[in-house]
């Protein structure tokens, strides 16, 4: 049988993509800190991003070739998620009618 790599891979990148969220959410704090809004504010978005793509990896949400299709669109990750899960319950209520 051939195992598939995709699943370390996806685990090696959510590992990566958390890591770097916190060091820009420490960096985002930093910023605040020393009253550099504006750049805070961008660091606290890259980071707000990144984790949501290492959520999205972690539960299978998203492949990780299309990281990025939803770079400023992270809550594609969960509408898309959403509507498959819907989709796939209304398959099985037909079947169990």
């Amino acid at each position: 049988m051939k195992e598939s790599k995709e699943p370390t891979l996806n685990n090696k990148l959510a590992k990566a993509l958390f890591t770097t969220s916190i060091e820009d959410l420490l960096s985002a704090r930093c910023l605040y800190k020393d009253g550099r809004y504006p750049n805070s504010i961008f660091f606290l978005q890259q980071s707000t991003e990144k984790l949501n793509k290492a959520l999205g990896l972690c539960l299978d949400l998203v492949d990780s070739k299309n990281l990025r299709k939803i770079n400023h669109y992270p809550y594609r990750i969960y509408k898309k998620a959403t509507k498959d899960r819907l989709d796939e319950l209304a398959q099985h209520e037909e079947y169990v009618k």
